[in-house]
């Protein structure tokens, strides 16, 4: 009972209590995008189709795998010097480099130099080296560079790209369909974004340098050239970056300190 002089909770009727508005459930958050890529390179790309993981370790959080000191060049860093001996000479190529990685090189340009692909570029005219270029496709930057590129006659633009892939017995058109259809795309698509009125993509892998893939297109391939990077574009921002084994793993980052997929030596391919 409330004391002379003061109001007791009790005392007020029900009836003149006011209702209490039940607010408005919030709507849900949206879930945010784990990845928004801005600019974009072939390799980029091609790394997130072999294991979304990888590219998310080494393209997002930034790691990088330690290499030894007494470590043989391989996948870029051979590629790199390739390129650097093809553009500017043995010499100033394996500059610092073992005569284990210098032989490596040197086998890579002769091979190359023996090709009828080289005879065919040096024929037509001046060769560009590590041209880059810059193009937009559904609102992202594609950038790179193509390794060699002259003009034919016609106007028309022959790229060569060198590969030190091993083909471990697969035939060179198999593996450029296999692993680097995306890449052709791209460089075809850079090309005939120029003007020209055709462009030439040959990859020549310098195990088989007689047998370069060659395919050629025209400005009414563009259109096709360009749905194939953006469904690649398309897989990256939707990603959930899952994990795959196989060859890849050896050269990731992320092995041995991140991986999620434990047991890629047991499930890799021979």
């Amino acid at each position: 009972m409330a004391s002379e002089g003061q109001l007791s909770l009790f005392d007020i009727p029900l009836a003149s209590a006011a209702p209490v508005a039940m607010p408005e459930p919030l709507s849900p958050l949206p879930v945010a995008a784990l990845h928004v890529p801005r600019a974009l390179s072939y390799s980029a790309l091609a790394l997130h189709d072999r294991c979304g993981f990888s590219y998310y370790a080494e393209r997002v959080i930034g790691l990088r795998r330690p290499i030894a000191a007494d470590e043989p060049l391989q996948g870029a860093l051979l590629g790199d010097a390739l390129h650097r001996a093809v553009a500017r000479g043995v010499e100033e190529a394996c500059a610092g480099l073992d005569a284990a990685d210098r032989a490596a090189v040197e086998a890579l340009v002769a091979a190359w130099d023996s090709s009828a692909l080289a005879a065919r570029m040096c024929a037509a005219g001046e060769i560009a080296h590590e041209l880059p270029f810059a193009f937009v496709e559904d609102d992202v930057v594609l950038r790179g560079s193509l390794d060699l590129c002259v003009r034919d006659a016609g106007g028309g633009l022959l790229v060569a790209d060198l590969k030190t892939t091993a083909l471990r017995g697969r035939e060179p058109d198999a593996v450029a369909e296999d692993s680097y259809a995306l890449q052709r795309a791209i460089y075809a698509l850079a090309a005939l974004r120029t003007g020209a009125p055709s462009a030439e993509i040959a990859f020549c892998f310098l195990e088989r340098p007689d047998a370069p893939v060659v395919r050629r297109y025209g400005p009414a391939d563009a259109g096709a050239l360009a749905d194939e990077v953006r469904a690649a574009i398309d897989r990256l921002r939707t990603s959930r970056f899952a994990a795959r084994s196989g060859e890849q793993c050896e050269t990731c980052p992320a092995l041995d300190r991140l991986c999620p997929a434990p047991g890629w030596r047991e499930r890799a391919p021979a």
